[in-house]
This record gives structure tokens, sequence and C-alpha cells, in this order.
């Protein structure tokens, strides 16, 4: 659990996440206007409606008042020795702070020391030997800067970078578009569960929780929002990648793509990106020499 955090306040704050949809503004605007999620709780439905729209999804959750979900996810955290990270807590990710959408709270496993510069590295599932032989390239030259790589543990490019930080005993990041006590996909709970160790895996979703087609693209903004900058190394033009780059461009995160041949299915999207703005990324000093202020401690081959 956050340190010195009310255990009370806490179970309200559960509840107030399992009625609010991920990446709504909702939640925020009636603990702006009442000051608390139990004071939430307490409030009627007219007054809850003079704060959010008469019709919103959220009323109708909040005047439920199940609050008894909430104590039984606190249990589950407790009994699965997962933490719950508030977002007005000081172990919430401080560059979640300042986005739209922020998540309530996070629960999370393990922990990532220090402040160094975070960067989201996401890419297809279907990755090639071209894109994999770039990821472990890149990711390698950022972890030996000292960076944290940031990415969300699917099969493919999440999996190279979240591996080559870990297998270099460098911190990173998974973000799980399930909850942690239901890991997807099966064939990275090895993964996970070393990650959880030496680096951390959070997501916003209860432990339980099951993915969906809807949670990963929820999950991205966390990745974008939690990085200094995200890269995509390989993505089709219909990749979820190009949703983290959207938010990454929302958050005003810098974006780079690795570029590919013009007829390679997996780099349209990556290519469109460059077309589009995004920065070529051809190996990590591209990326560091933009960071180069930040990382005080990069090496002189850099």
């Amino acid at each position: 659990m956050a340190m010195n955090y009310d255990i009370e306040k806490l179970v309200y704050l559960i509840w107030l996440s399992t009625c609010s949809n991920p990446g709504s503004e909702d939640a925020f605007r009636l603990l702006d206007h009442f000051g608390g999620a139990r004071e939430i709780f307490d409030a009627d439905r007219a007054d809850l409606s003079n704060v959010v729209r008469a019709d919103s999804a959220i009323i109708a959750k909040i005047t439920r008042h199940d609050i008894d979900k909430a104590r039984d996810i606190l249990r589950a955290c407790r009994e699965l020795d997962i933490d719950i990270l508030p977002y007005d807590s000081e172990e919430y990710p401080k560059r979640l702070t300042g986005i739209r959408g922020r998540p309530l709270l996070l629960y999370a496993r393990g922990h990532v020391d220090g402040l160094n510069e975070r960067l989201g590295v996401v890419g297809t599932r279907n990755i090639t030997n071209y894109g994999g032989n770039a990821t472990v390239q890149i990711c390698t030259d950022l972890c030996n800067a000292g960076a944290v790589i940031v990415s969300g543990g699917a099969l493919g490019v999440d999996s190279y970078a979240n591996c080559t930080a870990y297998n270099m005993g460098c911190d990173t990041v998974v973000v799980l578009g399930n909850g942690l006590a239901n890991p997807y996909p099966s064939e990275n709970v090895e993964l996970f569960r070393g990650i959880s160790k030496h680096g951390m895996v959070i997501s916003e979703y209860p432990p339980e929780a099951p993915c969906s087609k809807y949670t990963f693209p929820e999950r991205n903004r966390i990745i974008s929002g939690m990085s200094d900058a995200v890269l995509v190394v390989e993505a089709g033009l219909g990749s979820g990648s190009l949703i983290t780059a959207g938010c990454a461009v929302r958050q005003e995160r810098r974006l780079y793509a690795v570029p590919g041949f013009i007829d390679a299915k997996y780099s349209f999207g990556t290519n469109k990106l460059i077309h589009d703005g995004a920065s070529i990324c051809r190996c990590g000093a591209d990326i560091l020499e933009d960071f180069r202020e930040s990382f005080s401690y990069l090496s002189e081959s850099m």
C-alpha cells in the first residue's frame, strides 16, 4: 500500500476508480468539487449531476454504493502483495500527474529507484528480424546510458524491449492492460515475475481484471505518460502502437520512429509517423543526443 496513506480513504478511492471509466476526467471533476471520494459517496444524485452530466455512466455506478467491491480489491492486493499507488501519494509516478485522463490509482509490483529519463518503446506483436534487431540494439544503447525502458509487455516489440533491459540488469517498467493477478500474455508470466523484482509491473485495473480489446488502447496513454519520449519500432497502419504515438503527441512527448523499406508492411505505420513529423531513430544515439542535458552521465562514445 502507499506509505502513510489512510486506509479508509484508500478504500473509497478504490471504489471511485471502479465507478470511473479509464481516461475519463469525471472522477477528478468530482474530487475537485466535493474534496474527497468519501464525500462523493455521500453526495446525492442532484449534486453529482451539477458537476458531471446527469446521464453520465459514472453517476449510475456511484449511486449503487458498492463499497464492498472496493474492500474485496484491497483485501486481494494485501494477499497478493500488490501495492496501490493513489494519484495523490508520494509513490505515484510524477510524470503522470500532468496528463489528461491520468489514472486515479495504479496497482503495482516492484519499484524503480530514482527518476532517470524514461523512454517508451512500442511496436507490432508481429515483429520481424529487422524489428527485433533494431529493438535490441536501440534499447541496449538506451540502457547503457541509464534510461528506464517503459513498454506494454505484449509479444513482439514490447517483449524485446522489456527483455533487453531486464537481461542487462536495468530497471524497466511494464504497463499491463489487465490485472496483475491475471497476466497477459501467458508466455510472459516469468518475465513479469522477474521484472517485478528488478523494475516495476503496473496496471490501472484491479488484480483479477481480464484484458479486452478496449483495455490495451486505454493503457497506451500510461505508457506514453510515464515516458519522456516514445519510440515506435515497427507498426502496420492499423497497429495499436500508433495509438500510443498519438497519446505521446497529445502529451507533448518527443516521438521517434524506426524507418523501414517502403514495401515492408510493418514499416507502413512508422514511415507514416516520420512523414508526419516524428524524428527518425536509426540508433540509440539519435534519442540520447536530444536528451544530452538530462543524461549527464552519457558515455563518451555516445
